[in-house]
């Protein structure tokens, strides 16, 4: 008698590709999280991402290499280059060539911090999170438009494309007793 052959070894999954599929389940929403991840798709705004998009080509030099404009996004690498192209200097170290998810994080954070420094309102900027997750891309869309509507104002040596418009200045008055009547 022969014996059986023995059972096929399972082929092993690629360490990135397992990653992948643990990020996928992880990052899908369910119950009150679903209902706002509809909400939030159903709002959100891809003429503006379109605008972001060329802002963010035409600043760095570099085009984006992915259909989705998150994906490009996500490492946050570019988001950096973005920053030091409109005032050099701003974001000293960019993690690049890494897969570490905190060196992606940290340029990520980089990139929120950069934005206040050069004038974001807090209430215009997105926390690292919502672009990690992926849970809200619309309020990243909002930040790099904040960004190129500040700068015009915040960042005087800045001369590069525009995106929106000029952030508008305080036009304080002081009115008499006579004039308020």
């Amino acid at each position: 008698l022969v014996p059986p052959p023995p059972p096929p070894v399972p082929e092993a999954t690629p360490p990135a590709a397992a990653e992948e599929e643990e990020v996928e389940r992880k990052s899908a929403p369910t119950g009150v999280d679903a209902d706002i991840a509809a909400r939030r798709s159903a709002t959100y705004d891809t003429e503006a991402e379109e605008e972001a998009r060329w802002w963010i080509e035409e600043l760095t030099g570099e085009e984006l290499q992915h259909a989705e404009f998150v994906k490009n996004l996500k490492d946050g690498v570019l988001l950096c280059k973005l920053a030091n192209a409109i005032k050099p200097g701003t974001i000293r170290k960019i993690n690049e060539n890494t897969k570490l998810a905190f060196k992606l994080m940290d340029n990520i954070t980089n990139f929120v911090r950069a934005c206040k420094a050069l004038g974001v309102p807090e209430h215009d900027v997105f926390d690292t999170i919502d672009l990690w997750e992926e849970k809200d891309v619309g309020l990243v869309v909002q930040t790099i438009h904040a960004l190129g509507r500040t700068i015009q104002v915040t960042v005087p040596e800045y001369n590069g494309p525009i995106l929106g418009p000029k952030l508008a200045q305080k036009n304080e008055r002081a009115f008499t007793e006579d004039q308020r009547r």
